[in-house]
C-alpha cells in the first residue's frame, strides 16, 4: 500500500486487491471521494504519474 499527497491536498492510496489495483482518493478532510479498481496494465501509467507528480507519505 502506498499513499500520495497531491498539490490540491487530496490523497490517493494505492493497494493491490482482487482482481486489480485499487485507487482510493480522499479530500483534505479525509473523506473518501472516489474508489476505483483498475487492471494492472491500466494502473502502471497512473502509478508512474503519481510517483512523478505526488508526494509519497
Amino acid at each position: 500500500m502506498q499513499t500520495y499527497r497531491l498539490t490540491s491536498g487530496h490523497t490517493v492510496t494505492i493497494q493491490r486487491g482482487r482482481p486489480g489495483i485499487e485507487f482510493v482518493t480522499r479530500n483534505a478532510q479525509g473523506e473518501t471521494i472516489s474508489s476505483v479498481t483498475r487492471s494492472l496494465a491500466d494502473s502502471v501509467p497512473l502509478i508512474k504519474r503519481l510517483q512523478c507528480s505526488g508526494t509519497a507519505i
